[in-house]
């Protein structure tokens, strides 16, 4: 699903509706003349794109402006139900409206709108990660939601939930471009060609292929924009291992866990070798773990990691992660989180020892 700029200005354009048409019905329109209106729209049902429920998020559903101008049918979402209302009443003034919701249009393509926005999925705990470029594409599946950038052709973050249903044994490796996303805009499978013996680098999953082999959606994770060059040694190390545990805590203790992670790019790395387009190899990575009841850890990982290293030497803070990533992680948690370190495998950090009040000089 690509989100579209376009869908934002729905809403408001509907509120800016609603009160021109008031305006004009309180000016010019009777009682009356609005139920004769209504009544003439009632068999308007023909436009090819409304034929199913209206969606907001994706282009192949949603009402074109014109299908408004000609009176788009009673929506099934109650809260826009008077639809066809505002439909009628925009021909009797277009002209005003059409203003309205040009000036809607310019106000919500200000940074000051846009920085307000919210992305809900059922991968996110409270909400998905901003501070992704404005040109990135968001993409949600079933079992991850994405941000992707046209500049590296990678992913900015991933967020994936493991649950005991979720995990089941090892699949398949059928690389796949992005279907949802033009091929100018992520990279394909043969760009990876040759990566290995060069660079040493590893097709690496950010969403785990064994975290939902146990769903019917298992190949996804198999597509080229939940893929980036990971190190061999570090995908086969201690990357690996992080991901067992995340299921194994799923399983364990029963719950859903929240993950988020994404790659670093703190310096420059050497290209992938056949690739025929301009992209970036990551210098190294981030995850968050986190659970519903506000536990949570945080991990950095470097592109040149030993396979050997134990991934609970990778632990930070979510302060360094989002400074370093350059992302607000968790938009709209407040509060404190505690400690998931311990349910991870990971004995407690030890804070670093106090040092001694001194003596002031007599």
């Amino acid at each position: 699903m690509r989100a579209d700029h376009d869908d934002e200005l729905l809403i408001p354009y509907l509120v800016m509706v609603t009160a021109e048409a008031r305006r004009i019905k309180s000016a010019s329109a009777s009682d009356a003349e609005d139920q004769e209106i209504l009544e003439k729209l009632g068999g308007v049902a023909e436009c090819a794109t409304c034929q199913r429920k209206p969606s907001f998020t994706t282009r192949s559903t949603r009402p074109s402006y014109s299908d408004w101008r000609k009176g788009f049918p009673p929506m099934r979402n109650d809260r826009y139900r008077a639809a066809p209302r505002h439909a009628a009443l925009v021909e009797r003034g277009f002209g005003a409206l059409k203003s309205i919701a040009l000036a809607t249009a310019i106000f919500c393509a200000t940074p000051a709108f846009a920085s307000d926005a919210r992305l809900h999925t059922f991968h996110c705990l409270e909400a998905c990660p901003v501070g992704a470029p404005g040109n990135d594409d968001v993409v949600v599946r079933e079992i991850y939601t994405l941000s992707s950038d046209p500049l590296t052709k990678l992913s900015v973050w991933v967020a994936y939930r493991v649950t005991p249903e979720t995990v089941g044994p090892s699949q398949s490796r059928n690389w796949a471009p992005d279907p949802w996303l033009s091929s100018d805009r992520t990279l394909e499978p043969d760009d990876y060609d040759g990566s290995n013996a060069v660079l040493k680098t590893d097709r690496g999953h950010q969403a785990p292929l064994a975290a939902f082999s146990g769903t019917p959606f298992w190949s996804e994770t198999n597509i080229l924009s939940n893929i980036t060059p990971q190190s061999s040694a570090l995908n086969q190390g201690p990357w690996q291992q992080l991901e067992a545990r995340e299921s194994k805590l799923a399983k364990d203790a029963n719950i859903a866990v929240y993950v988020l992670t994404g790659p670093l790019f703190e310096k420059l790395m050497p290209a992938l070798p056949k690739a025929d387009e301009r992209h970036r190899v990551p210098s190294g990575y981030w995850k968050v773990v986190a659970t519903e009841d506000g536990r949570l850890s945080a991990f950095l990982f470097d592109q040149a990691a030993d396979r050997n290293d134990p991934y609970c030497g990778a632990r930070v803070s979510l302060d360094e992660v989002e400074l370093r990533a350059r992302l607000e992680l968790r938009p709209d948690h407040s509060g404190a989180f505690r400690s998931l370190d311990a349910d991870l495998g990971c004995a407690p950090s030890i804070p670093p020892p106090v040092p001694a009040p001194v003596d002031p000089a007599p």
